[in-house]
């Protein structure tokens, strides 16, 4: 009998600790499910930039399958404005060597690191080098139907975790996360100027924030308008009022 007490303290440390990870669990869920932050920065080189419409993928080293990911790579160059559209134009190649493979979806969580390399086709000399990383851990949250969408990737293609639900979206998350920072990367060294992305809209607080840009003269412009002009004809959330 004088062993109870012991018996029932050690029962009260165990709920606690069940009760502390599964208000952890309840957190971190919590967090996951949370939508992606404004995309509000775009990288883009203009016309008068020496890599302007001037790069062409030479290749891609290190992936045993690299078709998908060459067609984001090549997408991404495309949206900055760096993608040669024809051969004539292509007076930069872009190399890719990737040295730690990214890793497959029943891995979870896998780094990757690859060496991006542009070089001056004429001269065959390196304009620019360096060595990126990618990481997200992935959690599987399986759903009904078949959804494609990274789900609570806080912060886009640069988050760390998020939850997944189905195959190879680990993977695509990766990829994405290393084209990302690679072009951040290149931009920097180009000395680019990020612009602002602003929603579509014309409300006073969206007005005051292009007009403080301005002022600041930072360059800016706005989100896809297309999404914004196919409103839902719902006519209005409806409820009644009366009891």
């Amino acid at each position: 009998m004088r062993l109870q007490p012991i018996y029932a303290l050690g029962a009260l440390v165990l709920a606690a600790s069940s009760l502390g990870a599964c208000a952890a669990d309840t957190v971190a869920s919590v967090r996951l499910q949370q939508p992606a932050l404004p995309a509000d920065q775009a990288a883009q080189w203009g016309p008068d930039a020496r890599l302007y419409r001037s790069v062409t993928l030479d290749y891609v080293g290190g992936l045993s399958r690299p078709t998908q990911y060459r067609r984001l790579l090549e997408e991404g160059l495309d949206r900055a404005g760096l993608l040669a559209p024809t051969s004539t134009a292509a007076r930069y190649a872009l190399q890719v060597d990737f040295l730690a493979a990214l890793g497959s979806f029943a891995d979870v969580r896998k780094d990757s690191w690859a060496e991006y390399r542009i070089i001056n086709r004429a001269t065959n000399r390196i304009v620019f080098e360096e060595g990126v990383a990618a990481s997200f851990n992935a959690h599987y949250a399986p759903t009904a139907g078949n959804a494609y969408e990274i789900l609570g990737a806080r912060r886009g293609v640069l988050a760390p975790d998020g939850f997944v639900t189905a195959y190879g979206q680990a993977d695509a998350q990766r990829m994405l996360q290393s084209i990302t920072r690679f072009v951040m990367k290149l931009g920097g060294s180009d000395g680019v100027v990020f612009a602002t992305v602003v929603p579509c809209l014309n409300n006073a607080e969206v007005t005051a924030m292009k007009g403080a840009l301005t002022a600041s003269g930072v360059p800016w412009r706005t989100d896809d308008c297309q999404a914004y002009r196919q409103p839902k004809t719902y006519g209005g959330l409806r409820f009644t009022s009366y009891q």
